[in-house]
C-alpha cells in the first residue's frame, strides 16, 4: 500500500500538487468563462478558468505557486505567493457582487516589478 501512494505522489501533475487556498470570498466562485477589465479601461480576451489561482496571481496563474494567507473574510482576502522562478506578489481580492471581484495584485516576475487592479466577472460557461 505504501509504495502505491509514493508512485501516485510521482505520478500526479505539480499542478494538483500545489493549489490556491481555500478562502471565504471565494466559497461562491463558480467556474467558467471570465473577463478582466483593467482599472483605466483597458479589457482582456475572455477566458475560461476551472479555479480562481488566476484571480489570485492576479492574472499571472503559474504552476507551483505556494500561497500564503494574510486576511480571509466573506468580502476580502490577502495572499502572498511565491512561485518557482522567483516570482512572488500580493493580492487582495474583494468581492463586490456575486461573482464580481476587483482583484489588487502586485509583485516581482521576470526581475522586473508589476502592478495591476482589476475587475473579474463572470460572464458564462465554458
Amino acid at each position: 500500500m505504501r509504495r502505491f501512494l509514493i508512485l501516485l505522489l510521482f505520478l500526479l501533475p505539480a499542478a494538483a500538487q500545489a493549489q490556491a487556498p481555500l478562502l471565504k470570498a471565494l466559497a461562491d466562485w463558480q467556474q467558467g468563462r471570465w473577463l478582466a477589465s483593467m482599472v483605466g479601461g483597458r479589457t482582456g480576451a475572455p477566458i475560461c478558468l476551472t479555479d480562481p489561482e488566476a484571480l489570485l496571481a492576479g492574472g499571472r496563474p503559474k504552476p507551483g505557486c505556494t500561497y500564503s494567507i494574510i486576511e480571509d473574510r466573506p468580502t476580502q482576502a490577502t495572499v502572498t505567493y511565491r512561485c518557482p522562478g522567483g516570482r512572488t506578489g500580493h493580492t487582495v481580492l474583494r468581492r463586490d457582487a456575486g461573482n464580481i471581484y476587483t482583484v489588487d495584485a502586485q509583485g516581482v516576475d521576470g526581475g522586473l516589478p508589476f502592478g495591476d487592479r482589476a475587475e473579474w466577472r463572470r460572464i458564462g460557461n465554458c
